[in-house]
């Protein structure tokens, strides 16, 4: 899940910035830290820039893809936390 909060003014500008894969979730299990570490090992990361302009880029275990942010289209993300790269 990736979440902003909405404090007035534009709610978009909480999602800006540079996030990666902290956890996930599949069929009610959580996956652990470690395993979460042991993915990162092997090259399998997830991690998402998305910028001010309202386009975003993003990098699924080597799968590159980009486009244009919109709200929710019912899509679930996984969870992502900001970072510095």
């Amino acid at each position: 899940m990736l979440a902003g909060c909405a404090g007035g003014g534009d709610a978009a500008k909480n999602y800006v910035g540079d996030w990666k894969l902290v956890g996930m979730e599949e069929n009610g299990e959580a996956t652990s830290a470690d395993d979460i570490k042991l993915m990162e090992d092997m090259g399998l990361s997830v991690t998402m820039s998305v910028k001010e302009d309202k386009t975003f880029s993003m990098n699924v275990m080597g799968e590159e893809m980009s486009g244009p942010r919109s709200p929710s289209r019912g899509r679930a993300f996984p969870s992502l936390s900001p970072t510095a790269f």
